[in-house]
């Protein structure tokens, strides 16, 4: 049978984007990362905050889902659904991999990259930190030509330049008070900023911690 993808459509600086997400708080990767000692971004989680208050009962449940589908099998036949709407193929100019969770596993990664070539129409933009996946990933295979790769910097104030190998674009997290000229995620809409979603702009990207 074809195993279903559930699509959630975003608000707020993301309206008009849709996105895939998986469970953060069943992701052994994002819960280290939020418990650790050290202060990085992780510290500071929306998604694993959001859920852990279970301000959105139905959320997790879904983003759950998410993460058995597509952590678990190298899906051969899927199909999205979004509400009640059930489709095989998107529609979308851009699109989001992760507006909640962190890569799981290879399998995720791939089942990604897949979803990406299946749809070659649609930009797909995909945030990581897992260097270790992407790499292991590009020995044996490319990048889908329509997939942005950003590397989601880990560290507060600690401004990277460029991107790491392999990927597109970096995306650095500073205090409000820091390196202020560099900031150039200041809160409009993604939607007519869109410097994440296209190679042609620029791929250092700050934002102010919230």
């Amino acid at each position: 049978r074809k195993m279903i993808i559930g699509i959630s459509k975003l608000n707020g600086k993301l309206e008009g984007f849709r996105a895939i997400g998986t469970n953060t708080r069943t992701n052994k990767f994002c819960v280290k990362m939020n418990s650790a000692k050290k202060e990085t971004i992780c510290k500071f989680c929306y998604s694993h905050a959001t859920l852990e208050r279970g301000i959105y009962k139905d959320l997790e449940p879904f983003l759950q889902s998410n993460t058995e589908v597509l952590g678990n099998t190298i899906l051969k036949e899927y199909v999205f659904r979004q509400g009640s709407t059930v489709t095989t193929k998107l529609n979308d100019a851009y699109f989001r991999f992760q507006q909640h969770g962190e890569l799981i596993n290879m399998t995720h990664f791939v089942n990604l990259m897949n979803i990406a070539l299946d749809n070659p129409k649609t930009t797909f933009a995909c945030w990581t930190k897992r260097k270790d996946i992407l790499n292991k990933y590009r020995k044996e295979n490319d990048i889908p030509e329509n997939v942005i790769m950003v590397y989601s910097n880990p560290e507060i104030n600690k401004i990277l330049d460029a991107p790491p190998e392999g990927f597109d674009k970096v995306f650095n997290n500073v205090w409000k008070d820091y390196a202020v000229e560099k900031q150039n995620c200041t809160g409009q809409k993604c939607m007519d900023c869109l410097r994440c979603y296209d190679k042609e702009k620029g791929n250092v990207i700050v934002e102010a911690v919230k």
